[in-house]
């Protein structure tokens, strides 16, 4: 099968669609699906291809809309190459070219939303989304064959902006991860401040939908049971002043020593992170999947969440975490739990591994996007 990725681009600073992609197409390579990726330079520095795969990054013009010109001449024909065409995201001029060129070459694609129509996401710039969603999106909605969620979910927020289109759910994976023994030994190598320190790590984008700053409220009481807890923050910073902000509130809690942010790190050093951390937070206003969840509970470390993060019904299954509400207290409640119980936190732990290599590896999810893809090429062809 010939299978054609589209995306807006693939950024670092882009987060978790990017690194989904490249995932997925290097899954089903080695599954034994041809497979190239289309994307623009967007966003600064791009994650890496390698040989699975073709890849092709064409130059962005107008960035907030993510007009490239060469990438809408190259679908004309790369769309009637794949016999499938996976879109990825929305409210963008790839998503849309990719969306109209599939109509009219008769190639059925997969729409995946990526968490942009659920009730949160439709809140913000609502007026602007909702009008861009009558005069452009619907119509990318209403031609896909199918709709591709991450979780159960994102397809129930997601709801009253789907308009009732056929969907599938399949989760995101993870590449196979190797025990590496000195991982934590390295990254107190690079960060001797952390030295003998018990480590909250908070991974992703530094963004207040995330809500490190509930992490942040949370550290006097934290720290009042447990001395040497540090909340280290993993990931791209997407406003310096919000991280002013979060800096200058634990300095007002009397907490400015127990917040070290490490900024964006290579996979390498993210690897070292999470062989160090004693617990994963996370309190997210919105994760459609929560892929920095998802890693973390590979690496054997329990997490702290919010129902807003959809792995949140895994985590409670599994017994993998703990789910908190959104308040300081109740995310303090859990840190000091997973902190001051060790027994405890290595069999969370220990189950999470567990469940992450039985549902969340790109091994296991490879074969369900490849019967997708028989399904939406057996579907009624949609409007041009």
């Amino acid at each position: 099968m010939k299978v054609l990725h589209v995306v807006p681009s693939l950024a670092r600073a882009a987060g978790g669609p990017p690194t989904a992609v490249l995932g997925m197409a290097r899954a089903l390579a080695a599954a034994g699906a041809s497979v190239r990726v289309a994307a623009t330079d967007h966003g600064g520095p791009q994650l890496r291809s390698d040989a699975a795969f073709e890849l092709s990054l064409y130059r962005c013009r107008f960035c907030p809309w993510r007009w490239s010109p060469g990438l809408g001449r190259s679908l004309h024909g790369a769309v009637r190459w794949a016999d499938v065409v996976h879109v990825h995201t929305l409210w963008t001029h790839p998503v849309q070219a990719a969306a109209a060129a599939s109509r009219r070459a008769g190639v059925p694609y997969l729409l995946r939303p990526a968490g942009m129509l659920d009730a949160w996401s439709m809140g913000q710039r609502p007026w602007r989304k909702r009008a861009y969603l009558a005069a452009r999106e619907q119509r990318t909605i209403r031609g896909a064959a199918l709709l591709h969620w991450t979780s159960d979910e994102e397809r129930e927020r997601s709801s009253s902006w789907s308009g009732g289109a056929a969907g599938v759910v399949i989760p995101l994976g993870l590449p196979p991860t190797a025990a590496d023994a000195g991982a934590r030994e390295r990254f107190f190598e690079r960060h001797p401040a952390l030295a003998g320190r018990r480590v909250v790590l908070f991974l992703g984008r530094v963004h207040a939908k995330k809500r490190p700053a509930l992490i942040v409220e949370a550290l006097p009481a934290l720290r009042a049971r447990v001395p040497q807890a540090a909340l280290v923050v993993a990931g791209h910073v997407d406003e310096p002043a919000y991280l002013d902000a979060l800096r200058r509130r634990a300095g007002e809690l009397g907490q400015r020593d127990a917040l070290h942010v490490l900024g964006d790190l290579p996979s390498v050093q993210v690897a070292e992170a999470l062989a160090a951390a004693d617990v994963l937070a996370l309190p997210s206003q919105q994760e459609n999947f929560g892929l920095a969840v998802a890693e973390a509970l590979a690496a054997g470390v329990p997490v702290v969440i919010t129902r807003a993060v959809a792995l949140a019904p895994l985590v409670e299954r599994h017994g993998a975490g703990w789910v908190v509400e959104p308040r300081a207290e109740e995310v303090a409640g859990a840190l000091i739990a997973a902190l001051q119980d060790e027994p405890q936190r290595a069999a969370r732990g220990a189950r999470g591994r567990a469940a992450a290599r039985a549902e969340l590896s790109w091994e296991s999810v490879a074969p369900r996007l490849l019967a997708a893809y028989d399904q939406a090429l057996a579907a009624p062809r949609r409007e041009r």
